[in-house]
C-alpha cells in the first residue's frame, strides 16, 4: 500500500513541476470578453483571467501574474481544468477548489486565492 501512495505522490508532484516549468494559457487576451483580477494587498501580487465565450462555454481562457510559484501553478491548472466548459461548471469549480484550499498552508492558500478571485 505505501510504495502505491508514493507512486501517487510522484505523479502529483510531476504534474505540478510540470505545471510551473510549463504553464499552459500564460498569457493575455486582447480582445477577451471579460477579464478578471485577483489582488493581494499586503503583497502587491496579482492574477489576471481573460476569458472569450461561444456562447455560454469558455472558449478561450488565459491569464498572468506577478505572484509567486504556487500562483503560477494555480494559474495553469486551473485554467487547464476549465478551458471549454461552461461557465457555470467553472464557477462550480472554482467554488468546490476554495473550499479545498482551505486545508493548504497559508501561503499557498492565499496565492490560489489571487487565482480563483480573478
Amino acid at each position: 500500500m505505501e510504495e502505491n501512495n508514493s507512486e501517487e505522490i510522484k505523479k502529483i508532484s510531476d504534474l505540478v513541476l510540470e505545471h510551473l516549468m510549463n504553464p499552459v494559457n500564460y498569457g493575455e487576451l486582447k480582445d477577451a470578453y471579460a477579464v478578471g483580477v485577483g489582488f493581494d494587498e499586503q503583497t502587491g501580487e496579482l492574477a489576471t483571467i481573460y476569458l472569450d465565450f461561444d456562447g455560454d462555454k469558455i472558449k478561450d481562457i488565459k491569464w498572468n501574474t506577478n505572484g509567486c510559484a504556487d500562483t503560477v501553478i494555480a494559474g495553469s491548472m486551473f485554467s487547464e481544468m476549465v478551458n471549454g466548459i461552461p461557465i457555470e461548471l467553472a464557477v462550480k469549480a472554482s467554488e468546490q477548489l476554495q473550499e479545498k484550499i482551505k486545508s493548504a498552508p497559508p501561503k499557498q492558500q492565499a496565492c490560489s486565492l489571487l487565482v480563483l478571485t480573478a
